[in-house]
């Protein structure tokens, strides 16, 4: 099998090898090959779309900061407007408190294999 370098010269693989950047950040030191954790059991689709809200939340939570800021400084407030941002916080408490658990439900259940896995 050919290998092929960088230009650098650094990394020899073999000519045919096809590297996905996200596959070589989510390998830890010291991980099996082949071995699945209970996160990769749950569809990555899942937790991608999961984080992907929780930008979009954000960035939604600070604009209503902001116009209720605006709203409020105005000679004759409106008041019902500082209750916009409430909505994007709760939700963004629930997508919050999901990706916090992740790390520590792939801990707990990371001994366990499913039928799928083996």
């Amino acid at each position: 099998m050919p290998l092929s370098s960088s230009r650098d010269g650094d990394a020899l693989l073999p000519s045919n090898a096809v590297i996905d950047v996200d596959d070589r950040l989510d390998v830890l030191p010291g991980a099996v090959p082949g071995l699945r954790s209970f996160s990769e059991e749950i569809p990555m689709n899942w937790n991608k779309r999961v984080r992907q809200v929780h930008r979009w939340l954000s960035i939604a939570f600070t604009v209503t900061v902001v116009a209720t800021t605006v709203a409020l400084l105005q000679k004759e407030p409106v008041i019902w407007v500082s209750y916009t941002p409430l909505l994007p916080l709760a939700l963004l408490l629930l997508t919050g408190l999901y990706l916090f658990a992740l790390p520590y439900a792939a801990k707990r259940n990371g001994g366990r294999r499913t039928a799928r896995a083996r």
